[in-house]
């Protein structure tokens, strides 16, 4: 059967190894000793997941990496070895010595006289980015031969008695067809168009069998980010001072606030009657939308006696004489 499941193994699956990877990626990151400039390390972090995105490393079981590759282990072992690679790689940066080496890391102790945070930094961006880039590469030969093998299945697809009786109903149909609009087309174009939207159904029919006979219920859990906690700055930012959030009320009269009068303005007459209007309307009345071209010549409202604007509800605090500047 070629539809069928990974087998139960001792070797961890592609996207274990890479649920490895990706959280050690995590954890060196948040490690300030590592290297100095923590966005070198959250570059190949970014390349690392970017690749596991574009290959469906934690994708279903019936598109997953892992089930692409099942009948291809040569180049599951080759995407195994890089992951190693990248692995014991981070496992070898100095200052990690809070995680556990593997039992078959063969290190020497030999003291070197290069700055461990620079040889960390050629480690992450050398090792790592050029392992990194070998994975791409094998994921594009993995890709192509895929496409291959898809549709050299498709091709030989035989098996669903539905689907060669409608794709023979749809090849005659086209041949009529075709000979009926371009009767003056050659016999080799016809046959090629008739294929081709034979070959087009088919591959609907085996896309459709081909997703039914996957049990989807079995599905491998997406692993979760590690919610990485980057080393606090020391650089200390500016206070914020909010308003309190009890509002104080605005004072309470029961006697009506008189019109302001309208000063005089250079303003046009129509203006000034515009103004006068919007004066002589009660204090207690919505105000409306007005236009964003202002004349800075129109008068404003009287600075309100309370800290409270009377139209907006915003606490406005004059801290200066020039009340009248800030209030416009």
């Amino acid at each position: 059967m070629e539809d069928v499941f990974l087998q139960e193994d001792l070797s961890p699956t592609i996207a274990e190894h890479a649920t490895q990877c990706q959280s050690l990626f995590h954890k060196c990151i948040v490690i300030p000793e590592i290297v100095p400039d923590p966005t070198i390390m959250d570059d190949q972090l970014a390349r690392f997941a970017l690749w596991a995105s574009n290959m469906d490393v934690y994708g279903p079981p019936n598109v997953s990496l892992d089930y692409r590759l099942r009948f291809s282990p040569v180049a599951a072992d080759i995407i195994h070895q890089l992951l190693d690679i990248i692995y014991d790689t981070l496992l070898s940066l100095n200052g990690n010595s809070g995680f556990t080496r593997r039992s078959d890391d063969d290190t020497s102790d030999s003291e070197s006289d290069i700055d461990p945070a620079e040889e960390n930094m050629l480690k992450i961006t050398e090792t790592i980015g050029g392992t990194l880039t070998r994975l791409f590469r094998l994921s594009n030969a993995v890709r192509k031969s895929a496409k291959t093998n898809r549709a050299r299945k498709i091709e030989r697809y035989r098996d669903d008695e539905e689907a060669n009786k409608a794709i023979d109903e749809l090849r005659l149909y086209t041949k009529c067809y075709i000979e009926f609009r371009f009767p003056e087309a050659p016999e080799a174009l016809r046959s090629a168009l008739v294929e081709a939207n034979a070959l087009r159904l088919r591959r609907l029919y085996y896309q459709r069998s081909h997703r039914r006979r996957i049990d989807l219920s079995i599905q491998i859990p997406e692993p979760t980010p590690a919610v990485v906690q980057l080393p606090k700055m020391t650089v200390n930012a500016p206070a914020v001072r909010f308003a309190p959030s009890a509002l104080p009320k605005p004072a309470r009269t029961n006697t009506m606030l008189a019109p302001v009068p309208a000063p005089a303005t250079n303003a046009t007459t129509a203006r000034q009657t515009a103004v006068a209007e919007f004066y002589a309307k009660s204090t207690t009345e919505i105000p409306r939308a007005k236009s964003v071209l202002v004349n800075d010549k129109l008068p404003f409202p009287p600075i309100p006696p309370t800290p409270q604007c009377p139209y907006c509800g915003v606490i406005v605090e004059f801290k200066n004489s020039a009340r009248s500047l800030l209030w416009q």
